[in-house]
């Protein structure tokens, strides 16, 4: 894995010093080699960890043979000898993926390289002839890259703490992003934490000619591709037996294509269904021991350790597990601000950096079994969703509106019995705030509200963050909502788009990188998406759970006594920390005095929480965390500013 950043500068001659110092902001993504391009108003950066051909050959950027165009990538392209025998060159400088693209595109144009590409990646792709920009991220948005005008010079990075570092002085908190943050757990796209600066999305180009005049320097965005089901539409009428051999078919030949390296590698291995069919995948594939990893906690219900252990020794891999207590969770606390380049609320990032830092000792590339809860209806909320959505969506819209003014009233307490308070808000939050979370949800006028109003931590961050207005993301904007999808699927299909890139990609990239651990997630091989939103829902989900067709393959691999288990997740005991070994820390960042002199939340709200979560009355963790790390990162990024 790799990290890129550049500028353009149409005013001047590019700035190769500074382009070199935002480059080597990012040598975490890339300690192997470093390279830099620059020529009349751009310049290029790069930062190699090298993967597949390990030699001088796999030098970025790296220009075309015919020296026209010049690329820097981040990723990995699984499928790129395939496309090396479709190009038809017969000398070649070396064996990387990279030179495959580099010639592609100087072939084919770069929207039919990408198209024909299967992989993960990043790129900035520089036209000497026509002096054009095209930036390009892959379809699932497994790799970042983030863009924008900043001091009338376009920049671009695969990490924000690139451009911070060289620019903070003309950088302002995006407020409105702050209040998505504070619903969403993550900054939603396609904005970031810093106004003007943005993540370019999953599955686009973006187009910049430096030759423009200047009042027209404004780049264009084009979608690639789209979650196409009318492509396989025969999948929906496969049965059972035949659907689950051609799920394998897929999944195999993606958990095949991400084995190619030429650097050690393994896997990591929860004991869930969802890794341990990545990892039977690759011993089924390989001639030698797979190397697997695990984190074991002393608190039993966030350990995972013994389910993974047993999977690996029935699969015959080399498992590595380490027991972690308080201090070893605690010391990656310590490390957050620097990892994570604007604030990021979900706290399972911290056992995600345990296990690469674990894996990193013995390899350096891990595949992960992320996707699968997209896929195949694995997260609790979705069937708790459509309990909700038959529920509450069944009685007229009036007696709704009238039971949430009830609610928000503090009256009929008793209705809190009617629908599942405990399990959506929990059993340790006051009944005033589980009886305004049961009015927000009969507030809903559809399932597509009900289900954003379902996933939001704070219900109504406009009133708490000071001058936030939230902006419209997949969840809230009509116009996403419409689809053929049946509703069951279309809130997994958002989630695809919208949780997965910015919560759990983001969270994978970052803890991995930080110790230079390429992570590769071959459920999210887009031939494989494709197939499983074709199939029809009985497959998928049914009666006897989730993950119904995921299950039946794992099967022809694996027991069932080892993998019939309650979903555990992969979080931490945050209630609990921010009583004990966190409680001065929190007490000092979210105290009345600083909130009031940071000037980005109204200081009541949170102090009120603070207070009940102390008492030990109500668990308020997860909403002071995303407090909690939006200070810290603050106070990291904007010393001047905090």
């Amino acid at each position: 894995m790799c990290g890129l950043t550049g500028l353009i500068n149409p005013n001047a001659i590019a700035d190769a010093a500074r382009v070199q110092r935002m480059r080597d902001r990012l040598r975490h993504r890339g300690p192997d080699d470093a390279g830099l391009w620059q020529q009349g108003v751009i310049a290029l950066g790069h930062r190699r960890l090298s993967v597949v051909d390990l030699s001088k050959h796999g030098h970025q950027p790296m220009l075309s043979a015919n020296g026209r165009y010049v690329v820097a990538y981040n990723g990995e392209i699984y499928n790129f000898k395939a496309l090396r025998e479709q190009l038809g060159i017969q000398t070649w400088r070396g064996h990387s993926d990279t030179e495959v693209l580099v010639e592609a595109i100087s072939r084919w144009g770069l929207e039919r390289t990408l198209t024909a590409c299967v992989g993960m990646f990043a790129l900035a792709v520089w036209d000497r002839q026509t002096q054009c920009l095209q930036l390009a991220r892959d379809r699932l948005g497994i790799k970042p890259l983030f863009y924008g005008w900043v001091g009338g010079q376009f920049v671009f990075a695969s990490e924000l703490s690139a451009i911070r570092a060289e620019f903070s002085h003309q950088l302002s908190v995006n407020r409105d992003a702050l209040s998505g943050y504070m619903r969403h757990y993550y900054v939603p796209a396609n904005d970031s934490i810093w106004g003007g600066i943005h993540k370019l999305p999953p599955a686009h180009t973006l187009t910049l000619d430096a030759n423009a005049q200047h009042h027209q320097l404004e780049p264009t965005l084009h979608c690639y591709w789209t979650l196409e089901v009318s492509a396989i539409d025969q999948a929906e009428a496969l049965p059972e037996r035949e659907a689950v051999a051609a799920f394998l078919e897929h999944a195999r030949q993606a958990v095949g294509d991400r084995m190619i390296a030429d650097v050690p590698l393994g896997a990591f291995l929860s004991g869930g269904l969802d890794s341990s069919l990545v990892c039977a995948l690759m011993a089924e594939q390989s001639t030698n021991q797979i190397n697997t990893f695990a984190m074991g906690f002393a608190d039993k219900a966030f350990d995972e350790a013994p389910h993974a252990a047993a999977v690996a020794k029935h699969l015959g891999c080399q498992h590595y597990s380490q027991q972690v207590g308080p201090e070893d969770l605690l010391s990656v606390v310590a490390k957050l601000p620097d990892m994570l380049d604007e604030p990021f609320a979900d706290s399972s990032i911290i056992p995600t950096t345990l296990v690469s830092q674990l894996a990193k000792q013995q390899v350096t590339v891990a595949l992960s079994g992320d996707g699968g809860d997209e896929l195949f209806w694995g997260y609790a909320r979705y069937p708790l969703w459509q309990k909700l959505s038959q529920r509450l969506l069944s009685l007229p819209m009036p007696l709704r509106a009238m039971g949430a003014s009830l609610l928000k009233m503090n009256g009929f307490q008793a209705l809190a019995g009617l629908l599942p308070a405990q399990k959506l808000f929990g059993s340790k939050h006051p009944l005033p705030s589980r009886m305004a979370g049961l009015a927000a949800l009969m507030d809903s006028k559809d399932d597509a509200q009900l289900y954003r109003t379902l996933i939001s931590l704070w219900k109504q961050p406009n009133s708490l963050v000071i001058g936030g207005n939230e902006v419209q993301t997949i969840y809230s904007d009509p116009n996403h909502w419409t689809t053929q999808l049946e509703s069951w699927r279309r809130i997994s299909a958002q989630d695809l788009q919208a949780y997965l890139p910015n919560d759990i990609l983001t969270k994978v990239d970052r803890a991995s990188m930080s110790v230079s651990l390429e992570a590769r997630v071959p459920l999210l091989d887009h031939r494989l998406v494709e197939f499983c939103f074709a199939l029809p829902q009985a497959q998928v989900h049914n009666p006897q759970g989730s993950k119904w067709l995921l299950r039946q393959a794992l099967l022809q691999y694996v027991p069932a006594q080892l993998i019939d288990r309650p979903k555990q997740g992969f979080g931490v005991p945050i209630d609990a920390w921010l009583r004990g070994p966190l409680k001065t820390w929190m007490s000092d960042l979210l105290s009345e005095q600083r909130l009031r002199q940071d000037g980005y939340f109204e200081p009541k709200p949170i102090t009120d929480l603070v207070h009940q979560h102390l008492s030990g009355n109500a668990d308020w963790g997860a909403y002071l965390w995303s407090v909690l790390m939006f200070q810290v990162w603050l106070h990291k990024s904007t010393p001047d500013l905090a």
